[in-house]
């Protein structure tokens, strides 16, 4: 640009091409902040990662059968609430199975005692009986095993 003074005197501006100093800095700068920023977005994401990670263990190891299982997730996590629910949720169903297991011993024994009693009852009653009811007695005999093979499968299933 040249720009007039007077009659004889003239000035003649320009601006020089950026020093390389300053485009390094500028791109440094830029670099830094971004580090800055993820450094940051990383200290916020961590915490939530590692919650959900520990309730996504916590659910394969009750899925698995391990029923005394919990987050230990602390309440004043993002996820508090729900790792607090899903603990709930994980005593209630250790609840029921621990219920389930002991009615069924309950039921076992109830049932499989006097089965037992009666199929003994029947084989010592085998040589007493007239030779024409051993027939229907062994068919009774043979109702009461069925009867106990039957409890015994419930009691697998």
């Amino acid at each position: 640009v040249l720009a007039p003074l007077d009659k004889e005197w003239l000035v003649r501006l320009h601006s020089p091409p950026d020093p390389l100093d300053i485009n390094v800095l500028s791109w440094g700068v830029t670099v830094l902040i971004g580090a800055a920023m993820l450094g940051c977005l990383l200290l916020w994401v961590w915490p939530h990662w590692r919650d959900l990670e520990r309730l996504k263990e916590t659910a394969r190891r009750l899925g698995q059968g391990q029923m005394a299982e919990r987050t230990h997730i602390s309440p004043h996590s993002n996820i508090g609430e729900l790792a607090g629910v899903f603990d709930t949720m994980a005593s209630d169903l250790e609840r029921h199975v621990n219920q389930q297991r002991e009615l069924l011993n309950a039921v076992s024994h109830e049932l499989r005692t006097p089965l037992t009693r009666l199929d003994f009852g029947l084989v010592l009653l085998f040589d007493e009986v007239p030779p024409a009811s051993r027939k229907r007695l062994l068919g009774l005999v043979g109702h009461v095993r069925e009867l106990d093979e039957l409890v015994l499968e419930l009691l697998s299933y």
